[in-house]
């Protein structure tokens, strides 16, 4: 699945986003929420499919193009039926059905072709972290240090490479919860982290402001514990309201600092100011520069070229009236200064039928008498 794309996106803008894959897989029918008690297993499944379309929505805002992966890109690997067995093997003490995606999500991400890979409860916050053309993980397997192997670059081979050393694994033992035989993707990837990484591959994190959040079950369960109210949100809600908490509060961390440390005059762009009930970032409008007519819903409506504040000309946009938030200070003093506002054109729905003169029938030809009913003597007809 992938977010419906703009009709104002350019073709060149959307063959210039790198691709961030996730995976999802519906196991939750057969699945009890441990985090948060209370929840069915079909309100369980609801969240995590919201918590999907908001790590859609966040990353194609930060300029990547996301797309989820299912079981289904998986069973299309040709390893895939030996790989499941192997993998099958392997101890766990969480649900079969969830750590059993957790490794063949592995092959659906090198069936595709590999790139960035990412949780679904990943999110990102800097426009400037945005990807070039040129930086769309096509090399090496890479990673950061606290973000293994949730967040991974690297090209297909590289992935298949991973995808064997989960399928060779030995347990060890070592690999015990509680005395419990226990192993995972997670647990393999850094135990053999040097084999599948090599040196110089594993990144230390990025700063505050630049590295992602991940909102992992053992983050909702620490939360759980210092906040009481979170106690009573779903994963989703409680994602939801802390990335609105963030995004407010992050415009104290937009600070860029030079060489002698002192605070450089061209800053990034800031975030969004805030975000709205569906998670979705809201903007500053720095200009109105133009307009023009479109059809929305059947209707004609006007749309304005808007220019937002701290971006530069490249991100301009056409948005109708509806997406602006203050239209009277916005688009009223933008109306009078181009000298007002025109009336719209009609559509063709809309138009009334083009009236014609009245046509006056023409009179009736005169003919001899007839009889109806009644065969005419003296012919066969």
């Amino acid at each position: 699945a992938t977010p419906k794309h703009s009709r104002h996106d350019s073709r060149v803008e959307r063959l210039a986003r790198c691709r961030a894959y996730t995976f999802f897989a519906d196991i939750y029918s057969n699945q009890t929420n441990q985090t948060t008690p209370g929840l069915g297993r079909a309100v369980l499944k609801h969240v995590n499919t919201q918590l999907v379309y908001l790590w859609l929505r966040n990353w194609y805002a930060q300029g990547w193009d996301p797309v989820v992966l299912t079981t289904t890109d998986a069973r299309n690997h040709r390893h895939y039926q030996t790989y499941a067995s192997s993998v099958n093997k392997l101890p766990t003490v969480n649900p079969r059905a969830y750590e059993f995606a957790c490794y063949i999500r592995w092959l659906a991400f090198a069936q595709r072709g590999g790139g960035t890979f990412t949780d679904y409860d990943f999110f990102r916050f800097s426009p400037r972290d945005a990807p070039s053309p040129e930086s769309c993980s096509r090399g090496p397997l890479r990673s950061y240090r606290s973000f293994l192997p949730m967040l991974l670059f690297g090209n297909s081979s590289e992935v298949e490479r991973l995808t064997r050393v989960f399928q060779t694994y030995q347990l060890q033992t070592s690999d015990t919860h509680h005395g419990i035989p226990h192993t995972s993707d997670m647990i393999i990837a850094i135990k053999n982290r040097d084999v599948i990484f090599g040196s110089g591959n594993i990144y230390p994190d990025p700063p505050v402001g630049r590295a992602p959040l991940h909102f992992s079950t053992h983050a909702k369960t620490v939360a759980d514990r210092l906040c009481p109210e979170s106690k009573t949100l779903d994963k989703f809600e409680w994602v939801r309201r802390t990335l609105m908490f963030i995004v407010k509060m992050s415009r104290r961390l937009w600070i860029v600092s030079d060489k002698s440390g002192a605070s450089s005059t061209t800053a990034p762009p800031p975030p969004a100011l805030e975000v709205d009930s569906e998670g979705m970032p809201v903007f500053e409008v720095d200009q109105i520069l133009a307009h023009r007519e479109a059809n929305q819903n059947r209707r004609r409506v006007y749309e304005y070229l808007i220019k937002w504040k701290g971006y530069g000309p490249e991100h301009n946009s056409w948005e109708p009236e509806s997406n602006i938030a203050t239209p009277e200070t916005l688009i009223e003093p933008y109306w009078t200064s181009v000298g007002g506002r025109p009336a719209l054109s009609r559509t063709r729905r809309n138009q009334k039928p083009k009236s014609k003169p009245p046509t006056i029938p023409p009179k009736p030809k005169r003919r001899g008498p007839q009889v109806i009913g009644r065969k005419r003597q003296g012919t066969d007809r």
